[in-house]
């Protein structure tokens, strides 16, 4: 078995962000659909699509840019001063999550979570990950979440997306590395361009996760609390 250690503040970080995003997928669902009663879900995940990458752009440029997206307001929400890494995780498991739950499946607890906000991060590598570790093939790895799977199969998928993450950012695991390097990307790109590809990765991530959404609102998971606590770390791999 393939196993890996996430460094302490990295998963720590990845886990507040899941947590206050179980809670803001749900509300921005809602407050477009209230905005916009005649939409399909194709067109509220469009929105929801737009305001991730507006968000994205203006952490780029800092926390106080990122403030004024309209609608969203993720940094008050988080209480964060310069927390743009947070931001934008945040940003990506909110969005992943509003998606998940629009397409018809609750991923509510910590495991699920970790493994949707790794996933849509690491791209293909992370759809090779999902579906190879569960056994499955020729199917979207954002259904895969949506079955129950057995704890020991999920905590060995967030295993491998764990060392994938590592191999992705290198041995410099620490914080401030991970929080430098995260928004900004790796490569030339730097500030709110480097945030515009992760946008854009992170969303054609997400669509290639359930594909295409439900022609109506029959099939979209209601709303129910999170589970976005950390009963389901696994305390001695840490993740």
């Amino acid at each position: 078995m393939t196993t890996t250690r996430l460094p302490g503040p990295v998963l720590a970080l990845i886990d507040k962000a899941v947590q206050a995003a179980d809670k803001l997928a749900d509300k921005r669902i809602t407050d477009l659909r209230r905005k916009h009663p005649d939409d399909r879900p194709s067109h509220v995940i469009g929105r929801l699509e737009k305001e991730f990458t507006a968000l994205a752009v203006a952490t780029g440029a800092g926390t106080g840019a990122a403030a004024a997206v309209p609608g969203v307001g993720l940094p008050l929400a988080l209480g964060v001063a310069g927390g743009d890494a947070l931001v934008f995780l945040t940003a990506a498991a909110t969005h992943g999550l509003a998606v998940a739950r629009i397409q018809g499946s609750r991923v509510d607890d910590i495991e699920h979570q970790r493994t949707l906000l790794l996933g849509i991060l690491l791209g293909s590598n992370g759809t090779k990950v999902v579906l190879n570790t569960a056994g499955r093939a020729g199917v979207h790895w954002g259904q895969v979440l949506g079955e129950t799977l057995p704890v020991r199969v999920l905590k060995e998928v967030n295993r491998m997306l764990g060392n994938q993450l590592l191999k992705r950012f290198g041995p410099r695991t620490g914080v401030l590395f991970f929080a430098r390097a995260f928004p900004l990307g790796i490569g030339a790109l730097i500030g709110g361009g480097g945030n515009l590809a992760m946008a854009r990765q992170v969303i054609k991530s997400t669509r290639e996760a359930f594909g295409e959404p439900p022609q109506g609102w029959d099939l979209v998971a209601t709303s129910a609390p999170g589970a976005g606590g950390d009963s389901g770390r696994d305390a001695t791999t840490g993740v």
